[in-house]
């Protein structure tokens, strides 16, 4: 499962040329520990708090801090 990106992957869009579109690019790359907080940078505070909202019991339960507490 970890080397997804090995595989032939028939659902990765491709251009006229055969090649991966540029925004699929990562799909062909291994997991890497910089990606695990990318999040962060690319979603925006507004929209983590309403995620926040939805989860935050389940995320307490589990152990995370939520950002909307001021506390992330």
């Amino acid at each position: 499962m970890l080397e997804y990106h090995k595989a032939e992957n028939p659902y990765v869009p491709r251009g006229k040329d055969g090649r991966p579109k540029e925004s699929h690019l990562d799909v062909l790359v291994p997991v890497h520990s910089r990606d695990v907080s990318a999040w962060k940078s690319l979603l925006t505070m507004a929209r983590g708090g309403d995620t926040e909202k939805d989860f935050l019991k389940a995320m307490v339960q589990r152990g995370y801090q939520p950002i909307a507490s001021g506390k992330g």
